[in-house]
């Protein structure tokens, strides 16, 4: 798919804070708080979720932006879609 990894830049220590910080947000915002009947209805929730916080979701520490207007604004020729991944 071209995917490439990419280390932390040198002294850029708060890359694996921000990482570390999304992943502590959807843990109290989502697994938390949702019970699955199953692998579909948790696809169908994650997926749900995925657009919110994509997409809706203000993010204080950034300027109460989504993470869509962040892209935009960084990156403007690079569709938003980018953010619909399947789960």
């Amino acid at each position: 798919m071209g995917a490439r990894h990419r280390f932390n830049p040198p002294a850029r220590t708060n890359c694996n804070a921000d990482v570390e910080s999304v992943r502590a947000t959807i843990e109290n915002e989502f697994f938390d708080l949702e019970n699955f009947s199953g692998h579909a209805h948790f696809m169908a929730t994650a997926g749900t979720y995925q657009y919110f916080y994509n997409f809706a979701r203000k993010n204080r520490s950034r300027a109460k932006k989504t993470p869509a207007e962040l892209l935009h604004e960084k990156t403007p020729d690079l569709h938003p879609r980018i953010l619909l991944l399947h789960p």
